[in-house]
């Protein structure tokens, strides 16, 4: 060992150092709970900090974490101290955290072997195409190993900066000779709006020079790519969309964000993103692939998982910004602070006898910084942002703010409804966000969030999926995630958005216990966070739940696992019997690799039996296998049966409410609804539905849809399902003065046009799409109703424009308002009059913020 590392090492393990680190922790804690504050004496403050300088000079990352600890505790209270200043500089040079020295800002002379060594990094850290940007280490060393790499799969920290490392990544790929075809894949659509306007924002000069463009969605009808390369972020849905079109440009660099999703055991998307991974490597076996996943310990299962080599990785749990991490319990009350030396528990004045709920102690810990506060549901956010704006919401609004803010409530009255309780909360500095949420929306309440205007933000688990909103304070106020406990991968990652990287050295973590019920087997997900092993669900289940798998080939009952675990083994069940159909090529999919090496070829022959008579295409078997093979059986065999009369099984040319309930009836039937659709199982929903999808598609807006759902309701004393104020769930003939329901109602058709038309309803219509394109080609399929079900229109440059990025509300308005500043030719759009465009625009309207970061 060498002696840097062994003094580091005895540093670390030293009693008079940890009793030191002990009393600095217990002075922060004092400072947030306003506590009566203990001061360190001249000495301590000289020894801890000749300790960190110490520490910072270790190559193991727990001696340097350590020593950044120690620099974040002792800042709010000796930040002013010379000495402080001196080492804290020295020891931030050593670790190499280049933003929190930026962020400092001390003007100290360092020995000059220190100084040099400084200089050197910064020289060498420095990114040139992001401008005044330095890597941290552990980024300069991620990024070092997967420049060149054709496979990688790196974790750390959420502070870490995943999706910055994908982007210094992607612009290194741009610079190549042979310029790749690029695809990121997100979870969600909420986050394919924020990396794309990160991509055009951070990379808009390499996105020019290298003729590149970046779209949203794997539609490239009437997008002008010729002598264009693509970079598209794409939802595994949207990818494999994108996959099934043969024509289509080859892939040939594949990121994979948040890649953990992998392994959500519970959640069937999980095997969807597996499926589009897996066929993306299949339509082109020399794809450079990249997984990126927070506070994933064992990163190298997700290469494993697709028989890549396993020795391209990089695990850190090295941050560069630090965490402090406390446990309130309300009803005992007792906070325990969470600190690398163990638990320490207190009792202080402000949670002592004061009968507090967990607004008030948000209220009295925010201090007012910046403060995200996770709710385990969409409802639960609206209501605690709701009450949490009536009783503490900000009056002192500066005009710069109130002006922003009102800008953004006149786009929620437009495109929403000026009862919408968004509104409300937005005039006390609060907001709730949630993933249904108009793209409009959700951007204007991020940036009012991020630019400091509004420091309360009450949240669903969006962040979890990734969406890049940190904070100097996190409260999260249940340990669930909808109705499922949280596993500890997700509880870090969105626990690890506290504090921001480049404008704080630290951020706080609460963790609000004022229910029974909440935060059981605590310590399971609190404690140790550097051990957090994944297994992928698809390597899981065939592990454990292959026997209910064989059931379910076998279309047997399963009854002793839950619903979630059960809708996973049928998804499995359904690709083993498609991917079976590879062994006439030359290609064994992983999964059927994995049954082989395990000698299940007993199971493959079952499979095989399964699919012996299917007649679907091969190629729409395999881009569409989260659909039960019978189904797609009974699909295409009603096409097949009415070939006589094929202008029966097309898409009708008018779209009206008859035409849509026609479809909706008959896709009922064909795709046996009542059997594998929930939320389609009553056939007398289908009227709702054809209603909603005749308004959306022919590109009614959502504030008129609105207007028209809450008429309806109140001229025909529709019935509602509601929770008061109280909490207490009521159902009530609807009153359009009732604001609880009108919100209730706002917010339940978004989330429908979402998660049924956009989402269920649109992958049966596609399918259907492409049975029909295969059997009489494109020329006479007829009109795709997949994408106007995607784009809410059936104008081809209104979609065009969203591929591109646009939100639905501007592309409409901009075509309505200004069409002659768009050339089309032919359904393509050949120019955009961009200057010309802006000049007629609002100054500063969400419109020109769209044009300008879009087109």
């Amino acid at each position: 060992m060498k002696l840097l590392e062994r003094l580091a090492t005895d540093a670390f393990e030293d009693e008079y150092f940890n009793m030191l680190f002990d009393k600095i922790n217990k002075i922060y804690f004092q400072d947030i709970f306003r506590e009566e504050v203990e001061v360190l004496n001249e000495k301590e403050l000289i020894d801890i900090l000749r300790f960190c300088d110490i520490l910072s000079n270790s190559t193991n990352n727990k001696h340097k974490n350590i020593a950044y600890k120690v620099v974040t505790l002792l800042y709010p209270f000796y930040k002013e101290k010379s000495y402080f200043k001196t080492v804290s500089t020295a020891a931030l040079s050593k670790i190499g955290n280049f933003p929190a020295l930026q962020l400092l800002n001390y003007d100290v002379s360092l020995p000059i072997d220190r100084e040099i060594e400084r200089d050197v990094k910064k020289s060498i850290q420095h990114i040139d195409d992001f401008g005044n940007i330095f890597l941290t280490d552990s980024q300069f060393s991620l990024y070092h190993q997967m420049r060149n790499a054709s496979v990688f799969s790196f974790s750390g920290p959420t502070s870490m900066g995943k999706s910055f490392m994908m982007k210094i990544v992607i612009s290194e790929q741009m610079k190549k000779g042979k310029k790749p075809n690029i695809v990121v894949i997100v979870p969600t659509r909420a986050l394919i709006h924020q990396f794309a306007t990160e991509i055009k924002k951070d990379l808009q000069h390499q996105l020019d020079n290298q003729n590149y463009t970046v779209l949203t969605n794997g539609n490239l009808e009437g997008v002008n790519i010729e002598g264009l390369h693509l970079i598209m972020i794409l939802t595994p849905e949207r990818l494999l969309s994108y996959l099934s079109e043969d024509d289509y440009p080859e892939i040939d660099c594949l990121f994979v964000d948040e890649a953990h999703k992998l392994a959500s055991d519970q959640d069937k998307r999980s095997v969807t993103l597996y499926t589009a991974i897996e066929r993306a490597i299949y339509a082109n076996r020399s794809i450079q692939l990249f997984f990126a996943s927070p506070n994933v310990s064992n990163p190298e299962v997700f290469l494993k998982l697709f028989n890549k080599d396993a020795q391209h990785v990089f695990y850190s749990n090295e941050s560069p910004v630090s965490q402090q991490l406390f446990y309130v319990d309300l009803l005992i009350e007792q906070v325990a602070h969470y600190t690398e030396n163990g638990i320490k528990e207190y009792y202080p004045n402000m949670v002592m006898n004061q009968n507090l709920d967990s607004l008030d102690l948000i209220e009295k810990l925010s201090q007012g910084q910046s403060n995200l506060i996770y709710c385990h549901s969409r409802r639960d956010a609206v209501t605690k942002a709701r009450q949490f704006s009536l009783l503490y919401g900000e009056e002192t609004l500066t005009r710069s703010q109130k002006k922003r803010i009102n800008d953004a409530i006149q786009i929620i009255k437009k495109i929403v409804h000026p009862d919408y309780y968004l509104i409300d909360c937005l005039k006390k500095g609060v907001a709730y966000h949630f993933g249904s949420l108009p793209q409009v929306l959700r951007y204007n309440i991020e940036q009012l969030f991020k630019d400091g205007v509004i420091r309360y933000l009450f949240c669903t688990s969006t962040l979890l999926e990734g969406v890049n909103l940190p904070a100097k304070n996190v409260f999260i106020l249940k340990n669930k995630n909808g109705n499922r406990n949280f596993k500890k991968v997700d509880f870090w990652n969105l626990a690890g958005r506290a504090g921001r990287l480049k404008y704080e050295l630290s951020g706080n973590i609460f963790c609000i216990r004022d229910e029974e019920k909440d935060w059981k087997k605590i310590n399971e997900i609190l404690d140790n966070k550097e051990q957090i092993h994944m297994n992928p669900t698809v390597s899981n289940n065939l592990e454990k739940n292959l026997t209910y798998i064989v059931d379910a080939i076998q279309n047997k009952e399963i009854k002793k696992i839950n619903k979630g675990e059960q809708d996973i083994v049928h998804y499995l069940a359904n690709i083993i019997s498609i991917d079976t159909l590879d062994l006439e090529t030359d290609y064994q999919t992983p999964i059927i690799s994995n049954l082989i090496k395990n000698n299940h070829e007993n199971i493959i022959d079952i499979a095989k039996e399964k699919v012996q008579n299917i007649e679907v295409p091969y190629h729409i078997l395999k881009t569409n296998q989260h659909m039960a093979v019978e189904q797609q059986e009974s699909a295409y065999q009603f096409i097949i049966e009415n070939e006589d009369n094929f202008k029966k099984t097309l898409f009708p040319r008018k779209i009206d409410y008859q035409n849509c309930l026609a479809i909706l009836n008959q896709f009922y039937d064909i795709y046996k609804w009542d059997k594998y659709e929930k939320r389609l199982k009553s056939k007398n929903s289908l009227k709702y539905f054809a209603l909603l999808m005749n308004n959306w598609i022919n590109g009614t807006s959502l504030n008129e849809i609105i207007n028209q759902s809450i008429d309806y309701a109140a001229r025909n004393k529709r019935n509602i399902s509601y929770y008061d104020d109280e909490n207490r769930k009521q159902y009530d003939v609807f009153l359009r003065k009732n604001r609880i329901q009108v919100n209730t109602l706002i917010n339940d058709l978004i989330k429908e046009i979402e998660e049924i038309l956009r989402f269920t309803i649109q992958k049966y219509v596609n399918h259907y799409y492409l049975l029909l394109e295969e059997n009489y080609g494109k020329e006479q399929a007829g009109s795709n109703w997949s994408n106007y079900l995607e784009y809410g229109t059936r104008n081809s440059v209104v979609i065009i424009l969203q591929n591109m990025g646009l939100s639905r509300y501007v592309a409409n308005l901009l075509i309505k308002e200004h069409p002659t500043y768009f050339t089309i030719n032919d359904g393509t759009l050949i120019n955009v009059q961009k200057e010309s465009l802006l000049k007629v625009l609002e100054e500063g309207s969400i419109e020109e913020q769209e044009v300008l970061m879009y087109l």
